[in-house]
């Protein structure tokens, strides 16, 4: 049977797209903005939503809870690495483009948030139970995510998938000690990127002739 050419994008759904785009920043920014002056708890999606003039039903069609208002700025960053990955061809090594795709994700979040912002979603997650367990889930989704987009390269295979998992967790950990060090920092020290290849750094010291482990430039 044959299939339908798929359409081609026009200028309008370039339009639509990026009209969803800054509605959907407006509710994060916003959202944050509320939560960081007033309390998580304080501050219910239907007074966002009437900040910003809209219907807390338009809310719920870009994020279905509170919580993932509060964690866009991190899902965002995370979906961003998961497709850097998935749209590297293989030719280099998994620990390159991992590192890359890290760097580039984070370059992004602090393009798009300021400092002060990021720290305070990375308190809400620490102490607001219903966001840590939120973060717990889209963290389990992106692990999935990610060994899809591993297995998935040339240089892998479904027969490498531990191989893969381990990976994975050897970054989570990377990033997590990274982002644990500068949460902890006072302002205006190294950012988070920063962090991130220090902490890549001491890889070779504690598995000393592993892979190449260069942070990327």
């Amino acid at each position: 049977m044959r299939t339908a050419p798929r359409a081609e994008a026009t200028p309008a759904d370039g339009l639509r797209a990026r009209q969803k785009a800054d509605r959907r920043a407006r509710m994060v920014h916003t959202a944050l903005e509320m939560i960081d002056g007033e309390g998580f708890a304080s501050v219910t999606v239907e007074r966002i939503a009437e900040r910003l003039g809209m219907s807390a039903r338009t809310v719920h069609r870009y994020f279905p809870t509170k919580e993932d208002l509060v964690l866009a700025p991190v899902t965002d960053t995370n979906s961003s690495c998961a497709r850097y990955l998935a749209d590297d061809d293989g030719s280099r090594p998994l620990f390159t483009v991992f590192a890359e795709a890290i760097r580039h994700g984070l370059d992004e979040l602090f393009t798009r948030f300021s400092d002060t912002r990021v720290r305070m979603v990375f308190r809400q997650v620490r102490e607001v139970e219903s966001v840590r367990a939120r973060a717990l889930l889209h963290n389990q989704t992106l692990q999935t995510e990610l060994v899809s987009a591993v297995v998935a390269r040339p240089d892998f295979g479904t027969d490498r998938i531990r191989e893969a998992e381990l990976s994975i967790a050897v970054f989570n950990a990377v990033v997590q000690t990274a982002q644990q060090y500068w949460d902890e920092a006072a302002p205006g020290g190294r950012t988070l990127g920063e962090e991130f290849d220090a902490a890549l750094a001491l890889l070779p010291h504690i598995v000393p002739g592993g892979a190449d482990t260069a942070a990327p430039p």
